[in-house]
């Protein structure tokens, strides 16, 4: 419940309460021993604070996260879930560090943990970030397009997803607000299984 108020926190730009919120989550965590509670708490730290620039804050919080995912067992119900937010963090922190051929590795490694826990909100979330890493490998239309694309396997828009929020202004600013509505539609028109497979970070170029 904490890590979901510091969501809405962040969500709202209030940053200060989000990271409070995220402390009072961490303590509990760690109060109850949990390596569950641990690993989730872990990872959220780390996703927010790359998402939010500070790369060299988020370094621990994914090294604690990617530790305590390697004690998850494989049939574990959370495993894929977690594995697909770890990665997707790492690939933030690789495109930080400019080594796209990592940032691909993770992108692929999170894709498949969302597809495989059959969780399109999970995957539409993941996603965000493969978009960032269309934009690194200078595919603006593309990055637009996996937008529109992560919508579809949604269902829906959500004006509250951190990654749109800070790439959609970017990518109007590049592309132009016609061409980007254009690509992100051409994605969204996407049935929710082909939408799927354009979500494929392999399928970058």
């Amino acid at each position: 419940m904490q890590l979901r108020l510091a969501e809405m926190a962040a969500s709202q730009g209030d940053l200060a309460r989000a990271r409070e919120l995220s402390a009072a989550a961490r303590s509990a965590a760690e109060s109850a021993g949990s390596n569950i509670d641990l690993g989730i708490t872990a990872a959220w730290l780390a996703g927010f604070e790359a998402r939010w620039g500070d790369i060299d804050a988020a370094r621990p919080h994914q090294a604690d996260a990617e530790r305590h995912l390697a004690r998850f067992a494989s049939a574990h119900p959370a495993r894929e879930h977690m594995e697909a937010m770890v990665a997707a963090t790492g690939v933030r922190i690789a495109i930080a560090d400019n080594d796209l051929p990592a940032a691909r590795e993770q992108a692929l490694r999170s894709y498949r943990a969302a597809v495989a826990a059959d969780d399109m909100p999970l995957l539409a979330q993941a996603s965000g970030t493969t978009a960032e890493l269309a934009l690194a490998l200078g595919q603006p239309e593309r990055a637009a397009e996996l937008l529109g694309a992560a919508a579809a396997v949604r269902g829906a828009d959500d004006p509250t997803d951190p990654a749109a929020r800070q790439l959609v202004p970017f990518l109007r600013s590049v592309l132009g607000d016609g061409p980007y509505e254009a690509c992100y539609a051409a994605g969204k028109a996407l049935d929710r299984r082909v939408a799927t497979e354009r979500l494929d970070p392999s399928r970058l170029d």
